[in-house]
């Protein structure tokens, strides 16, 4: 069971990094449901070697806080292997390393792989609920050294006979199937030419086997017309783009068929009506698809771009917030309020969508069970003084909203945070705040008032919350400012500084240069309804300096009995200097799509290492595996990583070949810059081998395969060039 899951992993970490080919969206059907690939992910991974992330995990003070819980990490590993029913060292061919996780964390060697992809081509609910529904997973990966390939088979064939259920021939390529351990599922593999396909679905492999032999893009994914819109907003694509798609109405039909069953099941289950209703009236129908682009550029900036798009001529809540968000446009001259100084910044429209969420809830409390909606709505005109949380709050709040955070003053930390919003009736709303912060005060049992110092000219209203626990380090205010706005924050002493001496505009982020390139080209859509701004380094400054100067008091015993020396946390300008800004914003260019645009500083991705490293020392703890007493970094045998090496240079000189139609004269071509690889085919400098001698490269005549190939290798310990011979380490 384990190892056969580990087949599964293999395919999905080695689907990481490739190069560049035509888009795996070709071989997929026209009516794909889920897909996310890329057309050269090793470009990808070339790429995001340059993200802040990647920069920051390469220095060295990040290391040394690092090593020790990535050694305790690879030696629970080691002693899970070691226990496992099959040994890796009886697998056929070489030994597979352990020292991926480093490599994930610290930087590198970069499998030799092609297109890379995941979809699910197809969801079939059952009408017999005993059944299994058959979901159309399908995983792809291009090995370009075919003898990653083999390996795989020679893996998927030494995980137990048992679990074999034969084989069969499909469009003259072989597929072969097992089950996995406790499930009634089945797994398939095929490889057509080097591109390894693992699925849950014959189906889906059936039909991604025969577009892969044809290699046409008449109906495929990639010719369909909602994909080629998506790119087409895309912009120009780039080798190394990560693309992704989704088909919403297949996904909202198989969970509207679940829940119809869940409720035909049990007539009597209130639970499964109200959310019958909930998701009905939610009108979900009117989404169709979604999906984007990420491209990371020479910088080390991630740019994405992504797409929604919906029908808003059709009922539920969902369409109509969308279509509320829509129809007003986002005035940028609100930058003009925010100090150039500020952590962050977001611009954004009310336009009736608060109102539009209280009506939607009140409404399904009322559908179950009638009656509640009137006595909710009296308690909450209760607790405001008779005020409608409706009229005099939520639809009374209309219009540009601005919020920033600034750097903190006082004994606290924590940035300050302010708001600025449009409001139709400012006093109205005052009243209602004065009323339902003393009231908020009475509930839990502190005394909280509003006041207002006397002669204060400005009109701020202070929130005193002297008597909780938080008067230490808040001291918010309010203050209403012109006819229709009222400004916010949580430190008084911000807001009357701001009052008294208003932000010049050459000192706001109206005149932020980066942000104005950014926001350029979203003037020209039709409606812009968001715009934000991160100053991350400036955040991270602000935080991580007083947190990890009190880190080892604090969580000192959190962290006992765990590989971590919070002493060795590294300094705030390691990481600061590898920091800079994030910019996103959301726009309407015409009715029925949403378009959200980032340049961003980290991604989703860039925890997993991380991650990985905690879950398997919790695994490890769990498991009661101590791996305290061997936290020193785990040694590589030298001609394990000899090989690893020659593995790395044997993919680049594929993509060498691929890019200039021939193999170099010597390695060092490999380091240079070549037609979509400004860095190199080689992602880093040549590295030595394990005993300090340059790596060996020829060109001969294969032994096996009797046809002129690359041969690599290493003098070996000896240090004697013996063309291959003797203690030579050598890989054709």
């Amino acid at each position: 069971m384990l190892l056969t899951h580990a087949l599964v992993a293999l395919v999905a970490g080695i689907a990481t990094t490739s190069d560049p080919v035509a888009d795996p969206a070709g071989i997929l059907p026209a009516d794909t449901i889920i897909y996310i690939g890329t057309d050269s992910a090793r470009a990808s991974a070339h790429a995001a070697t340059k993200t802040a992330m990647a920069k920051i995990l390469r220095e060295p003070e990040v290391r040394a806080f690092l090593q020790e819980p990535l050694s305790a990490a690879e030696a629970i590993l080691t002693s899970m292997m070691s226990a496992a029913p099959v040994e890796l060292g009886e697998l056929p061919g070489k030994q597979l390393s352990l020292g991926w996780l480093g490599g994930l964390l610290m930087g590198g060697e970069e499998p030799a792989v092609g297109r890379a992809f995941m979809a699910i081509t197809h969801i079939a609910i059952p009408v017999d609920a005993t059944s299994m529904p058959d979901i159309g997973l399908i995983i792809g990966a291009e090995l370009l050294d075919a003898s990653d390939a083999d390996q795989l088979k020679q893996l998927w064939s030494s995980l137990g006979e048992d679990q074999l259920e034969g084989t069969e021939e499909i469009h003259g390529i072989t597929v072969a199937s097992r089950t996995i351990e406790g499930t009634p599922l089945s797994l398939h593999m095929a490889s057509v030419d080097n591109l390894v396909l693992l699925s849950l679905s014959r189906e889906a492999l059936v039909q991604v086997i025969a577009r892969a032999k044809e290699s046409k893009p008449d109906g495929s994914l990639a010719g369909s017309a909602d994909y080629k819109e998506l790119r087409g907003r895309s912009g120009q694509s780039e080798a190394g783009d990560i693309m992704s798609f989704v088909r919403i109405q297949p996904i909202v039909t198989t969970l509207r068929t679940g829940l119809q069953m869940a409720a035909a099941s049990n007539r009597e289950d209130d639970g499964a009506r109200l959310a019958m209703t909930l998701f009905e009236r939610l009108g979900v129908d009117c989404l169709e698809t979604m999906g984007g682009t990420s491209r990371v550029d020479s910088a080390g900036a991630i740019h994405t771009i992504d797409q929604l798009t919906y029908n808003g001529t059709l009922p539920g809540l969902i369409p109509k917030l969308l279509s509320q968000s829509a129809s007003r446009d986002l005035d940028l001259t609100g930058l003009e309020s925010i100090p150039d100084t500020a952590l962050g910044a977001s611009l954004s429209v009310i336009n009736g969508q608060l109102a539009t969420i209280y009506d939607f809830a009140m409404d399904f409390i009322d559908t179950y069970q009638p009656g509640l909606k009137a006595e909710a709505e009296a308690s909450l005109t209760g607790l405001l003084g008779g005020a409608s949380l409706r009229d005099d709050v939520l639809a009374n709040i209309d219009g540009q909203m601005i919020s920033y955070s600034s750097q903190g003053s006082g004994m606290s930390p924590s940035p300050d945070w302010n708001l600025i919003a449009e409001v139709q009736r400012p006093e109205a709303l005052i009243q209602v705040l004065a009323t339902a912060v003393e009231r908020l005060g009475q509930e839990i049992g502190f005394p909280i008032k509003v006041t207002q110092a006397a002669g204060d000219a400005e009109g701020i209203h202070n929130i005193d919350l002297s008597a909780t626990p938080l008067g230490m380090q808040l001291s918010p205010a309010f203050v209403q400012v012109g006819d229709h706005k009222l400004s916010f924050s949580t430190s008084a002493r911000q807001l009357k500084s701001t009052i008294q001496t208003p932000i010049e505009s050459t000192q706001s982020l109206a005149k932020h240069q980066s942000l104005t390139d950014f926001s350029k080209p979203t003037q020209a859509s039709v409606h812009l309804n968001t715009l934000s701004y991160t100053n991350v380094a400036a955040g991270f400054r602000a935080q991580y300096g007083p947190i990890a100067g009190m880190a080892p008091f604090l969580l000192g015993g959190v962290t006992a009995g765990l590989p971590i020396q919070l002493s060795k946390l590294p300094s705030s300008t390691v990481i600061e200097q590898h920091l800079g800004e994030s910019f996103t914003a959301t726009e309407y260019p015409e009715p029925g799509v949403v378009i959200t645009r980032t340049t961003a500083q980290f991604q989703a991705t860039d925890a997993l290492p991380i991650v990985a490293i905690a879950g398997i020392i919790a695994l490890g703890q769990s498991l009661g595996i101590d791996a305290s007493a061997s936290t020193e970094p785990v040694q590589r045998d030298p001609v394990d990583q000899a090989l690893n090496d020659l593995k790395e240079i044997r993919a680049a000189l594929t993509v060498y070949k691929i890019a200039m139609n021939g193999y170099p004269s010597s390695l060092d071509e490999l380091v240079k810059p070549i037609p979509a690889y400004e860095g190199g085919a080689l992602s880093h400098p040549l590295p030595l081998d394990p005993w300090g001698n340059a790596y060996q490269y020829s060109i001969e005549e294969h032994p096996t395969k009797h046809r002129p190939e690359p041969k690599l290798w290493s003098r070996g310990a000896n240090g004697i060039d013996e063309s291959g011979a003797g203690d030579d380490v050598v890989k054709f």
